[in-house]
């Protein structure tokens, strides 16, 4: 039964794909506090190799190679269970969609071509720009002790010491 209502799941139109597309995309962003790269270059392969989170064993913690800050490491996407789940879901209407053009990417336009990250930071422009929302999350964590500033600063991918001086009061 759960093979047969996963089937009907696949043909979905354009509008639907679009508006699931575009949620998980906001709600990664946010929840991640990462630059719009991050998930316009994440591969169909980096999703599928990803691992169980630390905090969250239900989860998933997936490394996204090719970003900005490829030459020093990949990023990091955290997907809490829930998130997991919705990902899961969409994994399997994306193949309605997706095409050799787009070099396997894990999210794609309706036409089967990339995303590209302007596109992403348009999206989520009206919510939260991904930049405002990094900022944000710095100025946040300005005032804590060294290894919270650390440990943020590493989830988004930056250093320690560039991240709350150069965010710190953007509101």
């Amino acid at each position: 039964m759960k093979s047969r209502s996963l089937h009907a799941t696949r043909n979905v139109d354009s509008s639907t794909f679009t508006k699931i597309r575009d949620y998980l995309i906001c709600k990664t962003i946010i929840r991640n506090a990462q630059r719009s790269g991050a998930l316009s270059n994440m591969m169909y392969g980096e999703w599928c190799k990803g691992k169980p989170s630390k905090e969250d064993p239900e989860g998933l913690c997936v490394m996204v190679s090719k970003t900005k800050t490829e030459h020093k490491h990949p990023v990091v996407l955290n997907f809490e269970s829930d998130l997991k789940g919705a990902m899961s879901f969409f994994k399997h209407i994306r193949h309605q969609f997706a095409r050799t053009n787009s070099g396997n990417l894990f999210f794609t336009s309706v036409h089967g071509n990339a995303l590209s990250s302007s596109y992403i930071g348009t999206l989520i422009g009206a919510v939260a720009n991904p930049t405002r929302v990094q900022k944000r999350t710095s100025t946040m964590v300005a005032f804590e002790s060294d290894q919270v500033k650390k440990q943020t600063a590493a989830l988004m991918t930056h250093t320690s010491a560039t991240h709350c001086i150069r965010n710190f009061s953007i509101l």
